[in-house]
């Protein structure tokens, strides 16, 4: 599958776990952009920059379709599917299959561009 075939639908949060749930064709330069805030809007006013959750499709219409899927979820839904309970000390995200750190640390841009989304999306 070329790159120009990838799309992802994409969830990020900050540390006081407001959701964004987004679209892009490229994943690296999209976490980036959100990450220096390079473009004004929700993600640059409330800091969202940790890339919790990501899925990739072949298709634009079945990214879109996700996407608008993810979004109709209750806030419920999404807090209990991409994050544990708050514990005294505050937030904690739940852990990846198989590692030690938690999926909801800073986005691994260059880790996502060495091991391919592919590779990355199996470890999520």
């Amino acid at each position: 599958m070329a790159s120009d075939d990838r799309y992802y639908v994409y969830v990020m949060s900050n540390v006081s776990r407001t959701l964004y749930i987004g679209m892009t064709n490229d994943l690296v330069r999209r976490v980036w952009e959100h990450k220096q805030k390079t473009v004004p809007g929700f993600t640059a006013t409330y800091n969202v920059t940790q890339l919790v959750y990501f899925e990739e499709a072949a298709h634009p219409q079945v990214a879109i379709a996700r996407e608008k899927e993810l979004k109709g979820w209750r806030r419920s839904r999404k807090r209990s599917r991409w994050f544990r309970p708050r514990t005294r000390r505050g937030a904690t995200c739940r852990r990846t299959r198989g590692s030690s750190r938690p999926s909801g640390d800073r986005a691994d841009v260059e880790g996502i561009r060495r091991a391919g989304a592919a590779d990355v999306r199996d470890r999520l």
